[in-house]
This record gives structure tokens, C-alpha cells and sequence, in this order.
């Protein structure tokens, strides 16, 4: 696994996991299972985070066990004790295309 590249864009897909309630700045925070990568070299843990600011798309009603695809910001986490996050997944860097639909 390549863990020298970080802050990375990607394109993301896996199955949701955990789904996480909006907190305060409107961010939801979802975790992906067997994520694997599209389109990359950067190569990710087969769990990771994704987070969502909902006010770009209207409140997503994610289910678990569905696919979701998202493509933004890699960070990947020094620790083992923390996830890797793909964030930033909204225009103009990144989507989210989950349940037929693309969003922006």
C-alpha cells in the first residue's frame, strides 16, 4: 500500500457502514467498507470516513448497505487508531454518486 501520498483527490467506492447524524456545521460523517479506489495509484484502508457537508446536496437520506461512490480529498491518518478521510466530495473537486444519482 502506497501511505507516502496524502491530501490526494480520489474517487472512492464501498458500501456504507455507519452513518453518523449532522453535527453542528452541518457536516455527516459516514463510514465506507471494502472502499477501494478508481482511477489512482493512492491506494486506501479498506475502511474509511467520509464526510459530507450537507448543505451541498440537500440532506442524502444514506442507507446501510448501500453503494456509494464519492470522489475528493484523501487525508490519510498517521495513526491506527484514527480512519483515513475523504472529505471536500462536493463541487468544484469532488461528487457523490449514490442511489442513481450524481451530486455535485
Amino acid at each position: 500500500m502506497n501511505k507516502s501520498r496524502t491530501n490526494e483527490i480520489i474517487e472512492v467506492y464501498g458500501v456504507i457502514a455507519t452513518i453518523f447524524p449532522v453535527d453542528m456545521d452541518n457536516s455527516q460523517k459516514i463510514i465506507i467498507d471494502n472502499a477501494a479506489v478508481l482511477n489512482s495509484i493512492v491506494q486506501v484502508e479498506p475502511r474509511i470516513l467520509l464526510i459530507v457537508k450537507q448543505p451541498f446536496f440537500d440532506n442524502i437520506d444514506f442507507k446501510v448497505g448501500l453503494p456509494i461512490t464519492a470522489k475528493g480529498v484523501f487525508s490519510r491518518r498517521k495513526s491506527a487508531d484514527f480512519l483515513s478521510i475523504l472529505h471536500t466530495a462536493h463541487a468544484p473537486i469532488g461528487f457523490i454518486r449514490y442511489d442513481g444519482k450524481v451530486y455535485r
